[in-house]
């Protein structure tokens, strides 16, 4: 965690304030925010007790004073001119929300890949294109690598006990929004551990994207219908995924994973229908 906070103290730009959040964790977390806390007046700690990321980032936005927000999580550090970069494309662009690139490591800190939104230049997109072309996409679907306007998050809370909580966050935040911009700096390195969420495969997490696409479709199907269509076939052939291995047999003495297929197949003849 002392890796993320010492990214944001060597920040170039200095305008900022960091809410942290310690969700019970039974590592030196604690301790390494009472510290910051102590050495900066810029950086505010609080503790809940193991109640998810969700929680933990909506007690930040609640508590936070700025003009924009960004959500970075303690795994993770940003680049020195992250927020300088971020705020110059938001001020020059006349946008509400700034995307940096992002690059993926691995727990030492080797770089695995990059999320390539754009290549050179700042492409500005208004709210329609953004979902008529690249929603679907997860073109913009994660919070990690964006400089919000605080006022879009007014009245807005990512969902509780869900992982994939993204899914439906984002897309509330930027039909708020009337411009973004998406610029080449690499600015976000996001850490994969083997045993973290995002990194390993359950029947959980496949309910929560499956639950999460779809409550994304009926909260904008009329709104935007031609973009809410493949997400409704996305989401289909997801539950038909899991399905199939319904009849593989693995599963026939587990009474919690033939409640869990007796849901879904409820859900998929629903979902058809609507």
């Amino acid at each position: 965690m002392q890796v993320c906070f010492t990214s944001i103290l060597h920040q170039s730009y200095e305008n900022w304030e960091i809410i942290a959040v310690d969700d019970g964790s039974s590592d030196r977390t604690s301790y390494i925010i009472e510290e910051n806390v102590l050495k900066d007046k810029r950086i505010k700690g609080y503790s809940i007790s193991h109640r998810g990321i969700s929680v933990a980032r909506n007690i930040g936005i609640f508590h936070s004073t700025g003009k924009y927000v960004m959500f970075i999580d303690a795994d993770d550090y940003i680049a020195p001119k992250c927020l300088e970069n971020l705020m110059e494309a938001i001020l020059s662009n006349k946008a509400v929300i700034a995307v940096c690139q992002l690059k993926y490591t691995d727990e030492n800190g080797n770089i695995l890949s990059q999320d390539k939104k754009v290549t050179c230049g700042h492409q500005v997109l208004l709210t329609k294109d953004i979902w008529e072309n690249y929603m679907l996409t997860s073109m913009i679907l994660g919070v990690s690598q964006c400089l919000i306007r605080r006022e879009l998050l007014q009245n807005l809370q990512f969902p509780i006990g869900r992982t994939y909580e993204s899914i439906t966050f984002m897309p509330q935040v930027i039909d708020r929004s009337q411009r973004l911009v998406i610029i080449p700096y690499v600015g976000y390195f996001y850490r994969q551990r083997k045993n973290s969420i995002t990194h390993t495969n359950s029947f959980k997490q496949e309910k929560d994207l499956i639950e999460g696409y779809s409550e994304l479709y009926f909260s904008f199907k009329d709104k935007y219908p031609v973009v809410c269509a493949d997400i409704k076939q996305y989401t289909l052939n997801k539950a038909n995924l899991i399905l199939r291995q319904e009849n593989s047999g693995a599963y026939l003495d587990n009474e919690a994973m033939k409640e869990y297929f007796s849901d879904l197949k409820n859900f998929t003849r629903l979902y058809n229908d609507r």
